[in-house]
């Protein structure tokens, strides 16, 4: 006779694997892979969460560690998380949580940072026009 145990643990602490993705639709892509660890994956299978924290933050104070503020995008899975770099607003820190019934685990953090220029168009008479964010506009001197 075989008698197996099964040992419900928490889980151990996660890794953030971060990896650029080439230009995909005219976007360029990073993304935030979390790996569970190997030797603690913990049972039951843990569930992952995404969280953030503002690069504005000098401190990488687990307090200031919030949900992410923007509707994340995912591949098939939660576990890895697809960042747009077009996007000022998703700077910051990134962190992996996961959690069982057991316990919980926090990653490291990773920073992301968006390079890119700022500007600023001042507009004084427009009318009749919309413009749909995220798409291209033109504008022609007049005078």
């Amino acid at each position: 006779m075989l008698l197996f145990f099964i040992n419900e643990d928490s889980p151990g602490k996660p890794t953030i694997q971060k990896t650029s993705n080439p230009q995909t639709d005219e976007n360029i892509t990073v993304i935030l892979q979390c790996n569970m660890n190997a030797r603690l994956p913990g049972l039951p299978i843990p569930s992952i969460e995404w969280l953030w924290s503002s690069n504005s933050c000098k401190t990488k104070s687990s307090d200031l560690i919030t949900p992410i503020p923007f509707k994340p995008k995912f591949s098939d899975n939660e576990d890895q998380l697809l960042i747009n770099l077009t996007d000022t607003f998703v700077d910051g820190f990134y962190y992996c949580l996961v959690q069982n019934d057991y316990g919980n685990a926090i990653s490291d953090p990773v920073s992301i940072t968006v390079q890119g220029e700022l500007i600023v168009i001042t507009i004084y008479k427009l009318f009749n026009h919309s413009i749909t964010y995220g798409k291209h506009i033109y504008f022609t001197k007049y005078g």
